[in-house]
């Protein structure tokens, strides 16, 4: 097969994978897909439909052919059209809903025009490779257009618009190229298009495909028990839905690796301030050693030579270290406690006796997370106060190491924490530092110095580096300054972030009588007042105005006509005219002098 063959059946295999990737992903690119006519059956009229709804030639003289096992549906169907040098295909098919129609155009070869319109049947399956058996170098005719003009060329050729140009190239050829998809809920669309630089070939692409309904039946499978002593839970969908949504999140378990009975390390308990070492039938603890057939044996978790917690364990069930935590108080405490975790069975505990004076300890008997959680006067859940040494039902108690300890048996769930009397412990704390890796912090104090930890709350906790504090604030009150000129509101923090970042003032100074809600109405009253003046006063003047000059009018009506001045014998008669003319402009008002005969220079006989 020549290589312009298998590059171009290359670039359509290629778009149409990627057409079916994008469907099955659900990938949108947010433009609107164009859908061509699908043909409603077979007949020629319904081929030709699409034919028009794509090309901008029209469908007539073309050629169809159809193949059909369906009644409703055309399964697959191929038409073409010779017109002047241009070779015009369209081929499609319609099964199970799932559509796919290819359109081509092409300035080719005369061989290659008769070897298209020669084909008189068609497959479904044949129909993705009538234009994929082009053989670029022997079958085109070379044209030369750049990425700007391939737009023009395609909008002559279809009735598509597409919105955004690509390009891809070979080493002897250049195409430009576009594809779009779409999901209305109901139908997943994708069309693309192709347009060669060097070769006169244009083509579209479209393809369809319904959305199934479909339900995740999500079962759960399960991973072989790693040497971590982990087994994973993951879950997969039987009914292949292909979605994520609805998955039980995986579920990571605790097993028995070696099948020895023990899980974790030896050498590695969790514990804050004290290194244990586990022994057991008082042996050192070895991991490559089977413990299973060991039956109940005494284990121990010592600190040196102190056996700081000690119980019975039957091993035909599994002992995990990996549960065990271990916490003692800070060097710098002046009253010792121990909190153990993950060792439910009956256990004896050796806890530091730091006070000289103290002969009482505070057992909370249930599993907690902090020291803190013990009441300050041993009166919560769970909580007992005894006096050591004591025996008691369960409860035993003993001064060891020289007065040095307590030794406390007959627990279940351990805390116990050395007790003094006469002081009330009163905790106060600073705000929570913003978040820093994960975890934020604050510092307490015991106002009343009892000089104990006893009930001190955590000073550390986890958080969100991304907890963005967002204030919501109460209205000033009292809403009229009070007399200590001070104002307040509450201020809190929605999203719970512990930090005072960006908090708004919750306080501010006023002035007596400064409130919003009396002055701010005599404010408005006042102000309507003074407008109302105003306005009366310019209607007043209004009304005065108008009087006098209507005074003025009438006294001007009522003067009698004046005769014009005599004329001057020594000044000519135009300038005389002039001067008889200025009064009337300057008061128009006045009644126009009565007209006198003029008489002849030099002449004061009669006229008549």
């Amino acid at each position: 097969m020549k290589r312009g063959i298998v590059i171009f059946g290359t670039i359509v295999l290629t778009l149409v994978v990627f057409s079916l990737l994008s469907l099955s992903n659900n990938s949108i690119t947010g433009n609107a897909v164009f859908t061509p006519t699908i043909p409603a059956d077979c007949s020629d009229e319904s081929i030709r439909a699409t034919w028009d709804s794509i090309f901008e030639e029209n469908s007539l003289g073309t050629t169809v052919i159809i193949n059909s096992t369906e009644s409703e549906k055309c399964n697959s169907y191929y038409a073409h059209k010779v017109v002047g040098d241009f070779i015009y295909l369209l081929s499609g098919k319609d099964i199970g809903g799932n559509v796919a129609i290819q359109a081509f155009r092409a300035n080719s070869t005369q061989a290659y025009k008769d070897q298209m319109t020669s084909i008189t049947e068609i497959s479904s399956e044949e129909i993705t490779q009538i234009i994929g058996d082009l053989d670029i170098d022997l079958d085109l005719q070379n044209r030369s257009i750049t990425i700007t003009e391939v737009y023009d060329v395609f909008d002559s050729v279809f009735k598509i618009t597409p919105t955004l140009w690509g390009e891809a190239s070979e080493s002897s050829f250049l195409v430009y190229l576009f594809d779009e998809n779409s999901n209305d809920g109901s139908e997943l669309k994708y069309h693309a298009g192709v347009g060669m630089a060097n070769y006169s070939a244009d083509w579209y692409l479209f393809s369809l495909s319904p959305i199934v309904s479909c339900t995740a039946n999500w079962t759960a499978q399960n991973n072989s028990c790693q040497s971590d002593d982990r087994i994973t839970t993951y879950y997969v969908d039987d009914n292949s839905c292909g979605s994520e949504v609805g998955k039980p999140s995986n579920e990571t378990e605790y097993c028995d690796y070696g099948n020895d009975s023990v899980i974790g390390n030896f050498s590695d308990l969790d514990t804050s301030r004290v290194t244990l070492a586990v022994y057991i039938n008082g042996t050192s603890g070895n991991s490559s050693k089977d413990y299973s057939d060991f039956g109940e044996t005494k284990v121990e978790l010592k600190s040196g030579n102190d056996v700081v917690v000690e119980f019975d364990w039957d091993f035909s069930s599994v002992l995990n270290l990996d549960k065990i935590y271990v916490q003692k108080q800070l060097s710098s405490a002046d009253l010792g406690y121990l909190l153990v975790r993950g060792i439910k069975v009956d256990k004896t505990i050796l806890v530091n006796k730091l006070n000289s004076s103290s002969d009482k300890i505070c057992i909370k008997d249930e599993e907690i997370d902090s020291i803190g959680e013990v009441s300050v006067d041993c009166s919560g859940s769970n909580e007992e106060l005894i006096s050591c040494p004591h025996t008691g039902l369960k409860i035993l108690c003993s001064l060891e190491n020289n007065g040095t300890h307590f030794k406390v048996s007959g627990l279940d769930n351990s805390a116990v924490i050395e007790y003094m009397d006469g002081c009330a412990l009163n905790w106060n704390c600073t705000s929570w530092s913003p978040c820093s890796n994960g975890q934020q912090t604050r510092t307490c104090e015991d106002i009343n110095s009892c000089g104990t930890n006893l009930g001190k709350p955590n000073l550390t906790k986890s958080c969100s580096a991304y907890c963005t504090p967002d204030w919501n604030c109460t209205s000033w009150q009292p809403e009229e300054c009070s007399e200590n000129g001070t104002q307040t509101r509450v201020c809190t923090d929605i999203n719970s972030c512990g930090t005072d970042d960006g908090k708004s003032p919750e306080s501010k100074t006023c002035k007596e009588g400064s409130g919003s809600g009396l002055w701010r109405w005599i404010i408005i009253i006042l102000a309507i007042i003074f407008g109302v003046i105003i306005i009366a006063l310019i209607i007043l003047w209004l009304i005065i105005s108008k009087r006098k000059s209507g005074s003025a009018e009438g006294q001007v009506q009522e003067s009698p006509p004046q005769s014009p001045p005599p004329s001057d014998p020594q000044i000519p008669q135009q300038e005389q005219q002039v001067q008889q003319v200025q009064p009337f402009q300057q008061a128009q008002v006045q009644p126009a002098p009565q007209p006198q005969p003029t008489q002849p220079m030099g002449y004061s006989g009669n006229l008549s």
